[in-house]
C-alpha cells in the first residue's frame, strides 16, 4: 500500500515544529509503519503528529515533510540518522516549506488524503517485441483510495539478462523509444538515449544498465477506481541477427504521485518482465481465399471468325493476417489448363487472345510464361507488378478477379474445348519485412471449367428463395425451392426450353434434371417465364436474345435441411416436344433449406 505525505489542503505553507530541550528517547530500533510505543509518541512529538503511540500512514507523512525540510532522505522511516539529527541540540526549530499544486494539480483532484495501491497484471501484456513493432511488456494495475490519485514519474530499468552470450548490451541496438500509458493513454514516453547507462550494472556484475525516470502528464485514477498502467517498448526496426536471440529485463523500480491534499509521495517498487525480439517477418502472411463472385462451371460463347468479350473466368480474394507487415505482391503466376481439343496447338494464345487481373478495382494484364506444347497442355501467364504499387496492408483482404478474351474458333481450336484457370499461393513472388517464404504463403485457386462454344446457350442465376409450408394435418413440412435465371440464346440460333405443362418427373428426370437429399421427395415442378413466348411445345428465346424464367421445387421433408441440386435444363433448337438431345448444364447451383423444427 503506497502513502501519501499530508492530510488536507494546503498551498505553499510554512510548518514550524518546536521541540524541546532535554533529549528524546526514541528507542534503539528503526520506527515505521506498524511500531507502537512511547519512541513512536516522541516521534510523533517531533514531527507534529497527533500523539497516540501508533506509527501510521499520517504519522509517515509527517516524518517525511519533516525530513525534507531538514535535508535527509524523505522516506517515512524514522532511523539511526533521523534520531541524530532531532537530538542534536536541546531546542531544535525546523521550518518545513511543501511545495504542493493545490492551485493546479491538487485542486483538480477530488478527495483528501489518498492510496494509491499497486499490483502486477497480464492483461494485454506481451513477451516479445517484434522489431518496428511496439507492444507494451509490462502491466500495473493502479487503484486510487480515498481521493483522486496523479501518478507524475515512473523510475524504469532495463538490462540485458546475459542469457544470450554473443548479443550486445547496448539498448539502442533493440529500442527506439520507452513509452507510458494509462489504459489506452499515452502519459509519459523517453528516447532510448536518454537512459542513464551504468556499466557496472545494479549488482557491479559488469552488466550495462540503463535507468530512467519518466515525466508523466495527465495520469490520474479516480477515486474508488483503478486502471492499467503499462510500459511499451518501441523496437528498432533493424535488429542484428545476432541480436535477435537476447532477453531483455523490463522493471518499473520507484513511483511517485500526488493525492487531493497536493502531498508528494515517492515509493519504491519491483515489478518486472523478460522480454525477447522476433524478427520483422515472423508474422508476415499471404493466404488465397475464396470469393462468392468466382464463377461456376459454364459455357462461353465464342466465335468462328471473331474474337469474344471480355469473360470472367476466376476470382478469390487475398487475405493478409492483422499481425502480419503490409505485403507487396511482385508477380503473380496463372496456370492454365486445356481439354477436350483435338486441334494441334502453337500457343495459348491460339485459344486466348489476353488475359488480364483485376486487383482491387485496378487492371494489370498478364503474359504467357510458360507455353504449351500440344493439343491438351498445361500453360502458365505472370502478372508482372515490379513496376506497380499492389500493397495489401496488414488485416485486409482484396479480392483479384481473373478476365480472359478468347481467340476467334475456326481452325484454332475444337468447339467445345474446354480451359481452366488456377493459381497456387506459394509460386507468388511477395515481400514482407522480408520475401515471403513457402510457409508463408497458403491457399490456391482452382477455377471452375469454361466450354467454348460457337453456338452455346448461357444461364445466369440471379436469385435463390425458399419458404415453407405444411399438410393439412400440420406434421409435414413442404419446402419451396425458388430458382430464378436469366437464358441467353446463342447470336444465330433461336432455342426452345419447355413449357410448364411438360410432364416433368418428380424424380427430376425429364426436362429439369435435379436431385434432392436427406430422403426429401419433389412433389411439384413449376417452370414459368414473364418474357418468354410460348410456343406450341416450349418456350421461344431468340436467336441472340435472353428471357428471365422461374423454377420451383416442392419438395416434401422432415426439416433436416434439404439441397436442391439442378443439374441440367433441357433446350431444343427447334419447337418439338423435348426429347433431351441438348441441356443447359453450365450455370446452375443448389440451394439448401436451413433446419425447422416441426409440428407435433
Amino acid at each position: 500500500m503506497l502513502k501519501k505525505f499530508l492530510a488536507g489542503s494546503i498551498a505553499v505553507a510554512a510548518l514550524a515544529f518546536a521541540m524541546t530541550a532535554s533529549a528524546y528517547d526514541f528507542g534503539t530500533t528503526t520506527l515505521k509503519v506498524g511500531s507502537t510505543g512511547d519512541a513512536v509518541k516522541a516521534v510523533q512529538t517531533v514531527v507534529g503528529a497527533t500523539v497516540d503511540g501508533v506509527y501510521g500512514s499520517l504519522t509517515a507523512a509527517k516524518v517525511k515533510v519533516w525530513q525534507a525540510a531538514n535535508g535527509l532522505t524523505a522516506d517515512g522511516v524514522f532511523g539511526a540518522q533521523s534520531k541524530a539529527v532531532a537530538n542534536a541540540s536541546s531546542t531544535v526549530t525546523t521550518t518545513a516549506t511543501v511545495t504542493t499544486t493545490s492551485s493546479s494539480s491538487s485542486s483538480s483532484l477530488s478527495g483528501d488524503a489518498g492510496d494509491l495501491s499497486l499490483s502486477s497484471t497480464s492483461s494485454d501484456v506481451e513477451d516479445s517485441v517484434k522489431e518496428g513493432d511496439e507492444e507494451n511488456v509490462l502491466g500495473m494495475k493502479a487503484e486510487a483510495e480515498d481521493s483522486d490519485i496523479k501518478i507524475t514519474n515512473l523510475k524504469v530499468e532495463l538490462w540485458n539478462d546475459g542469457s544470450d552470450t554473443d548479443s550486445s548490451e547496448k539498448i539502442s541496438r533493440y529500442f527506439d523509444e520507452v513509452k507510458v500509458y494509462l489504459d489506452d493513454e499515452e502519459v509519459g514516453s523517453a528516447d532510448a538515449s536518454d537512459f542513464d547507462r551504468d556499466a557496472n550494472g545494479s549488482d557491479g556484475d559488469d552488466t550495462d544498465l540503463y535507468t530512467k525516470s519518466i515525466s508523466l502528464s495527465g495520469a490520474i485514477v479516480s477515486k474508488g477506481n483503478d486502471a492499467k498502467l503499462y510500459v511499451a517498448l518501441v523496437a528498432s526496426d533493424n535488429i542484428d541477427s545476432e541480436d535477435e536471440g537476447a532477453k531483455w529485463t523490463v522493471e518499473a523500480t520507484s513511483i511517485r504521485y500526488t493525492d487531493g491534499t497536493g502531498a508528494v509521495m515517492s515509493d519504491s517498487i519491483s515489478y518486472s518482465n523478460d522480454v525477447d525480439f522476433d524478427n520483422a517477418s515472423k508474422d508476415d502472411d499471404l493466404s488465397i481465399k475464396t470469393s462468392t463472385s468466382d464463377p461456376d462451371d459454364s459455357t462461353v460463347e465464342v466465335y468462328d471468325d471473331e474474337k469474344s468479350d471480355d469473360t470472367l473466368v476466376g476470382a478469390f480474394k487475398f487475405d493478409v493476417d492483422e499481425d502480419s507487415s503490409d505485403i507487396n505482391i511482385y508477380e503473380l503466376p496463372i496456370g492454365v489448363t486445356v481439354a477436350d481439343n483435338t486441334v494441334d496447338l502453337d500457343s495459348i494464345e491460339d485459344i486466348i487472345d489476353s488475359l488480364y487481373v483485376e486487383i482491387d478495382g485496378d487492371e494489370y494484364d498478364a503474359d504467357v510464361d510458360d507455353d504449351l506444347t500440344s493439343a491438351t497442355d498445361t500453360a502458365s501467364y505472370v502478372v508482372d507488378l515490379n513496376d506497380e504499387d499492389v500493397t495489401i496492408e496488414a488485416g485486409d483482404t482484396i479480392e483479384v478477379k481473373i478476365y480472359a478474351t478468347f481467340n476467334d474458333q475456326d481452325g484454332n481450336y475444337d468447339s467445345g474445348t474446354t480451359v481452366s484457370f488456377d493459381v497456387d499461393a506459394e509460386d507468388i513472388d511477395a515481400e514482407g519485412a522480408d520475401d515471403l517464404t513457402s510457409e508463408e504463403l497458403s491457399g490456391s485457386f482452382n477455377g471452375s471449367d469454361f466450354t467454348l462454344e460457337t453456338d452455346a446457350v448461357s444461364l445466369d442465376l440471379t436469385d435463390v428463395a425458399w419458404s415453407t409450408s405444411f399438410t393439412s394435418d400440420e406434421d409435414t413440412d413442404i419446402y419451396t425451392a425458388t430458382f430464378e435465371f436469366d437464358v441467353t440464346a446463342p447470336e444465330d440460333q433461336d432455342i426452345y426450353l419447355p413449357l410448364d405443362d411438360f410432364d416433368f418427373s418428380t424424380t427430376g428426370d425429364e426436362g429439369i434434371e435435379f436431385t434432392v437429399s436427406n430422403s426429401g421427395v419433389a412433389t411439384a415442378v413449376n417452370f414459368s417465364s414473364d418474357d418468354a413466348s410460348e410456343e406450341d411445345n416450349g418456350y421461344l428465346v431468340e436467336a441472340g436474345g435472353t428471357a428471365s424464367f422461374t423454377l420451383a421445387i416442392d419438395v416434401e421433408g422432415d426439416g433436416s435441411g434439404h439441397k436442391v441440386t439442378i443439374t441440367s435444363i433441357w433446350y431444343q433448337l427447334s419447337d418439338i416436344t423435348p426429347d433431351g438431345t441438348l441441356a443447359i448444364t453450365s450455370g446452375l447451383s443448389d440451394f439448401k433449406t436451413t433446419t425447422k423444427t416441426l409440428y407435433e
